[in-house]
């Protein structure tokens, strides 16, 4: 008697397991402009000025920074963060700081 009784509950829990895996479907959000994939993987977002968003993007072991407007998310500018060479050593970046004033 136990035995058919624990293996109607785990047949039970099987099939209510499998039949919650359902396929929900393609599933698409979007808010604000589209970004063009210009291969520079945005890997921060440093802060939020006078409606500018700043971020950090990298591409390859080349960084940029980007920045958007907050209002629509456009993109207004991408300038390459041009990093020194010292003594034969690569540099890189490792985290983005906040400096008060």
């Amino acid at each position: 008697m136990k035995k058919i009784l624990l293996l109607t509950a785990i047949l039970f829990c099987t099939i209510t397991t499998s039949t919650a895996q359902g396929k929900i479907g393609p599933i698409s959000i979007t808010h604000g402009e589209k970004i063009d994939d210009d291969s520079k993987k945005i890997v921060r977002i440093a802060a939020e000025l006078d409606g500018v968003i700043y971020s950090l993007a990298t591409k390859g072991k080349k960084y940029f920074v980007k920045t958007f407007d907050s209002s629509d998310m456009s993109e207004l500018s991408t300038k390459e963060i041009v990093l020194p060479t010292l003594s034969k050593k690569e540099l890189t970046f490792e985290d983005i700081k906040e400096v008060d004033g």
